[in-house]
């Protein structure tokens, strides 16, 4: 370990949701002067973070457990954002529903599917591909407005398609009962 550092990691050491684990150390390159520490979050999330944001509370926990300014999930926010957002616009769908809707939606469910009860997830960024929330219309006809969105496996909602939701779960009880 660097001894000339300005700030030396110090094992077990708390910042915010952030936990020293290692004195490992490590510079980006050359130019960048920073310092990052080796640290877990407390949701287990394992990464290196910058000493100086560290020890002067700029960064408190990993993606998935920090909030937005407005206290808001930023996955849920980011989803929104680049998918719901997106989408509605891209296809002519109203979208009057917020971020804080979707977030009381996703714990009103438990976090699980609405049609399977699979418990959904959010990955980091870098992980995105491996989500399994998806935000799904109950009736395609209508845009992402109040009492017309679900969270749902990724996987149903592409199953599902354009298909009512009474007509798919109808279906899969054909292909449960002929498989069965």
């Amino acid at each position: 370990m660097n001894n000339n550092i300005k700030h030396s990691p110090v094992i077990g050491a708390i910042y915010g949701q952030w936990t020293v684990i290692s004195d490992r150390t490590k510079v980006n390159s050359s130019k960048d002067r920073n310092m990052y520490w080796h640290v877990r979050c407390s949701c287990g999330a394992e990464t290196f973070r910058g000493a100086y944001t560290l020890v002067n509370g700029k960064t408190k926990a990993c993606m998935s457990c920090a909030k937005t300014v407005f206290n808001e999930d930023t996955y849920i926010a980011r989803y929104f954002k680049w998918k719901v957002q997106e989408r509605a616009s891209n296809n002519g769908f109203e979208c009057s529903i917020d971020v804080k809707y979707l977030e009381e939606l996703f714990s009103k469910q438990d976090g699980k599917c609405a049609i399977s009860g699979v418990p959904l997830k959010f990955e980091r960024y870098k992980e995105i591909h491996k989500s399994t929330a998806s935000l799904d219309r109950i009736d395609n006809s209508l845009g992402y407005v109040r009492g017309n969105v679900q969270w749902v496996h990724k996987d149903v909602n592409m199953a599902r398609g354009s298909m009512s939701q009474e007509s798919f779960i109808k279906m899969c009880k054909i292909i449960a009962q002929y498989n069965g």
